[in-house]
């Protein structure tokens, strides 16, 4: 059909959009450029103004997801602020790169920033993208006849799809707790709807929350800010079975990479004390013991001594290793691991 009509620009799109389902992201990129530079050098009574406006819109859109999925972030940046320029395109185009923008802007930071910007200014560029984002929805929601009419645009007019809307509350979050915030967290997590049947999961927030969890400083009390967030984060995603044992897959990989998770376990315990196992394994610090567990433990560990005392090293150290995974960080059973 492009050979066919070589100016019906709509043929472009839509073999883009084949293109986009085969993730041939550098021939979408190459189609998108050659598009916007069509649109630039081809005489201006060949397309309405309206045409021009979705069509460009859509080019460019095509570009910057191309360098999106090749995960060029910094191209994808720098295209983004170069279609900004572009008084062409339409209002809904603006929130599109908006949407990019927040999502490049964090990933920038997530891989380090770079050698002229550090991390944090990339999460807080980030976050004012994505707040730019929220606030073009809400105009949108009051001017629906503006938002339909152009819609219409390949690429441009899914940018307020709920999994996108979902994902920039998710950005916010991340990016809030990359700044050692917890305001966005507390603010936002209600609005990922984690208790719909199907729930969206961002790909970086269960580490980015378990980091935080596990790192930040705070303390067990509802006037503590980070504690009151975290909580209200851990119950919301309790009440939801596939979400949850998503959370504590994930914290038990990092429990076996040998990361430290003694205080998001803690954190657990004071929150949901029925939820104190992890993918099927009970991890309990001793201050969050039943008596009938304590009384337990006491029991093993008096056991642990006799076979240490008696030489039996090799059954005791079996046992050990079983006992820490119910007691992490519990100071007896490092001191008795220390006498091997």
């Amino acid at each position: 059909m492009i050979e066919e009509e070589p100016l019906a620009l709509r043929w472009r799109l839509q073999l883009l959009q084949e293109y986009r389902t085969m993730d041939a992201y550098d021939v979408m990129e190459e189609l998108g450029r050659a598009g916007i530079e069509m649109i630039a050098n081809s005489n201006e009574d060949i397309w309405t103004e309206t045409e021009v406006q979705i069509y460009i819109g859509s080019f460019y859109a095509a570009e910057i997801l191309a360098c999106m999925g090749k995960g060029e972030y910094l191209r994808a940046d720098g295209l983004c602020l170069t279609a900004q320029a572009d008084t062409r395109n339409t209002r809904l185009c603006h929130v599109f790169l908006k949407e990019m923008l927040a999502k490049a802007n964090f990933y920038i930071g997530l891989q380090g920033g770079t050698s002229e910007v550090p991390p944090e200014e990339w999460f807080l560029r980030s976050q004012r993208y994505a707040l730019e984002y929220l606030e073009a929805l809400t105009y949108y929601e009051n001017n629906k006849e503006e938002l339909y009419q152009q819609q219409i645009a390949p690429f441009v007019g899914e940018c307020f799809d709920l999994v996108k809307i979902k994902e920039i509350y998710s950005i916010l979050i991340c990016d809030g707790l990359k700044l050692k915030r917890t305001d966005n967290l507390e603010m936002y997590v209600e609005q990922l709807h984690w208790d719909e049947q199907h729930v969206y999961v961002f790909e970086e927030i269960a580490d980015t929350l378990i980091e935080a969890m596990s790192t930040f400083d705070f303390e067990m009390k509802e006037e503590d800010e980070c504690y009151r967030a975290f909580s209200k984060t851990i119950r919301i995603m309790y009440g939801q079975y596939a979400l949850w044992e998503y959370f504590c897959g994930e914290i038990q990989s990092r429990k076996q990479q040998g990361k430290n998770i003694r205080q998001i376990m803690q954190l657990i315990a004071g929150v949901v004390p029925e939820a104190v196992s992890v993918s099927r394994e009970t991890v309990e610090t001793r201050s969050e013991l039943s008596p009938e567990m304590q009384q337990l433990a006491a029991q093993i560990k008096e056991q642990l001594r006799l076979l240490m005392d008696n030489g039996m090293k090799e059954q005791a150290r079996a046992i050990l290793a079983q006992v820490k995974e119910m007691l992490p960080g519990d100071a007896e059973l490092e001191e008795m691991e220390r006498q091997f």
